[in-house]
């Protein structure tokens, strides 16, 4: 094997429990193992959005994570992948890849579900803890050497989003 690549979360290391530590000892383990790994840190996708709604509103109320965040399109993010990792120098370390566009997650749940036609409230899910703090307060997003690519959100619904736990739509 010539490289290990390994995907992560940007801002991982500004969390400090739960998955986010998690996946912090998973980069340390990887990077410090005898085969040559880079870490690639993607922002969250878009089509995050089904798996918080398969989480489920209660009494037509759609609680989300209280989150600033720089979100990009699942497709934009394996192209990237795929980029670095048939380079013939892949990143050093720690790269980061991330959409075009700063976005409240609220906002972005309201605007899918009106898109979906489905009558739920979007509300804010407060999260008072370190990391929900350090979430709404920006940590989730990227540094500024970060790969820019991808859609908008806006442009992502505008294309026809698909929800991508269909078994049509995993192909890519």
């Amino acid at each position: 094997m010539e490289r290990l690549i390994v995907v992560s979360i940007v801002g991982v290391d500004r969390l400090s429990g739960g998955y986010g530590a998690a996946k912090l000892a998973q980069e340390r383990a990887i990077q410090s193992g005898a085969v040559p790994a880079f870490v690639v840190r993607s922002t969250q996708f878009y089509e995050l959005l089904w798996r918080f709604r398969d989480w489920g509103p209660k009494d037509g109320v759609w609680r989300v994570p209280e989150q600033l965040v720089q979100p990009i399109a699942v497709a934009a993010m394996a192209r990237a992948l795929a980029q670095m990792t048939l380079a013939k120098e892949p990143p050093a370390g720690i790269a980061e890849v991330a959409g075009p566009q700063k976005e409240r997650l609220v906002d972005m749940a309201t605007r899918w579900a009106a898109r979906r036609g489905e009558p739920l409230e979007v509300q804010e899910l407060p999260d008072d803890t370190p990391d929900g703090r350090a979430s709404r307060s920006g940590a989730l997003l990227p540094g500024p050497h970060a790969a820019i690519t991808g859609p908008t959100f806006q442009q992502w619904l505008d294309a026809g989003e698909r929800d991508p736990t269909e078994p049509s739509n995993t192909a890519m």
